[in-house]
C-alpha cells in the first residue's frame, strides 16, 4: 500500500464529501494529495522500470516497457496537478471536472471513472507549465509506443525499450530539478547509480545493458540476503555457489561471478577442430574448443549473454581435451557435428 509521503494520512474511504481518490482496499486520497500521489505513483513506475530493464526475459521486458510508459505520463499528470488539477480533464467532461474541483460527491460516476487528458498531451501540459522538462514531442513519445505495444500486443522491440528508457531517465532527470528533489530521495540509493550511469552520453548500448544486470543482480543478492549474520550470509552463499543446471561440466567453465564473488558459469558451445593422428600408436582425435555463449550465477542471478561476455574478463575460448575417434575411417561432418 502506498501513502502520501508527504505526510497527510489517507481519509476513511466511507467520507461522504468532497472527493476521495480510491488506492488500494482501505485508502483513499483527498485533492490536496492528489499531485502528490500522482507523483508517488509515478516514481513506483519508474523504479520498477529501471530495476527490469536488462534482463532478456520477456515477461520482464514487457512489464519495463509498460511502466516506462507508465512513470512518464503519471509525472507529468502530477505536475498538472500541482498547478491546477481540472487541467487533467478531458474535453470538460463533467464528471471528472467534479472530482478535480473537489466536488466528487455531485458527481454520478466514481473517481475511477473519470476521464482524464491523454498522455501525450499531459506531457504538452506539463512541458507548457515547466519549459524546462526535456522533452521533444516526435522522438520522445517513443515511452508511449512501447508502452501501448507491451500492453495490447504484448510486444517489446529492444532497440525502441532502450531508446525509450533513456528518454524517461531525461524526462525524469529534469522533473527532478523542476522538483528541487534528488536522485538519490526519488530513485532510491542503489538505482541512483544506475540512473546516473545509464544518462553517460559515452556509454554503449550493451553497456547500459549489462549496467542494469548487475544493478538487479546486487538488488536479488541483498534481498536474499537480507539482515542475515555473517555465518547466516557464508552458510546460504557456500550452499548455492557453484550450482549448475547443465550437463556437460567438461565444457561448461566455472567462473568467478562479477556481482557476487561466487562461483558461476559459463555455458560453451563446442566447435569440432581437425583430425590428429598420434605417430606412435596411430590413434585419432578431433580437436575441440569451446566458445563461451552464457554466463549464469546462482547465487545472485546474473545472466550475461553472447557480446556481452566481452564486457567482462571472461576467456573468449576455452581449449579442451581432444575426443578420440573410436572407428578407422575418419570422421564425416555429421559425426564431428554430433547429428
Amino acid at each position: 500500500m502506498t501513502q502520501d509521503p508527504g505526510g497527510e494520512a489517507g481519509h476513511s474511504s466511507r467520507a461522504r464529501t468532497g472527493s476521495s481518490w480510491p488506492v488500494g482496499r482501505l485508502f483513499t486520497y483527498r485533492n490536496q494529495s492528489l499531485s502528490r500521489h500522482l507523483w508517488v505513483s509515478g516514481t513506483v513506475h519508474a523504479r520498477r522500470a529501471l530495476s527490469t530493464f536488462g534482463p532478456a526475459d520477456p515477461d520482464a521486458a514487457q512489464l519495463t516497457a509498460i511502466s516506462v510508459g507508465c512513470a512518464v505520463e503519471l509525472l507529468s499528470k502530477s505536475l498538472v496537478a500541482a498547478t491546477a488539477p481540472p487541467l487533467l480533464t478531458e474535453r470538460g467532461d463533467r464528471d471528472t471536472l467534479l472530482h478535480l474541483t473537489d466536488n466528487g460527491h455531485l458527481a454520478s460516476k466514481p473517481a475511477t471513472e473519470v476521464r482524464t487528458i491523454s498522455a501525450a498531451e499531459a506531457v504538452a501540459t506539463a512541458t507548457h507549465l515547466y519549459p524546462g522538462l526535456a522533452w521533444r514531442k516526435e522522438p520522445d513519445s517513443i515511452v508511449f509506443q512501447v508502452r501501448n505495444a507491451a500492453a495490447h500486443m504484448g510486444l517489446v522491440d529492444p532497440s525502441e525499450l532502450h531508446t525509450a528508457m533513456l528518454t524517461m531517465l531525461r524526462y525524469v532527470d529534469s522533473a527532478l530539478t523542476v522538483k528541487a528533489e534528488s536522485a538519490r530521495t526519488f530513485w532510491g540509493e542503489d538505482l541512483a547509480a544506475l540512473a546516473s550511469e545509464l544518462l553517460s552520453e559515452a556509454m554503449t548500448q550493451r553497456r547500459r545493458i549489462v549496467a542494469a544486470k548487475q544493478a538487479a543482480a546486487r538488488a536479488r543478492l541483498a534481498t536474499l540476503l537480507g539482515d542475515l549474520d555473517e555465518t547466516a550470509r557464508t552458510i546460504i552463499l557456500a550452499s548455492l555457489s557453484g550450482h549448475n543446471v547443465a550437463l556437460d561440466s567438461e565444457v561448461d567453465q566455472p567462473q568467478t561471478c562479477p556481482v557476487c564473488n561466487q562461483r558461476g558459469w559459463l555455458y560453451c558451445g563446442v566447435e569440432m577442430g581437425d583430425v590428429l593422428r598420434d605417430e606412435q600408436s596411430g590413434a585419432k582425435f578431433v580437436a575441440r574448443t569451446a566458445h563461451p555463449v552464457t554466463f549464469m550465477c546462482f547465487v545472485c542471478g546474473l545472466d550475461i549473454e553472447r557480446d556481452e561476455l566481452d564486457e567482462f574478463a571472461f576467456p573468449d575460448q576455452v581449449e579442451l581435451e581432444p575426443l578420440a575417434v573410436e572407428n578407422d575411417s575418419d570422421p564425416d561432418e555429421d559425426w564431428l557435428r554430433d547429428r
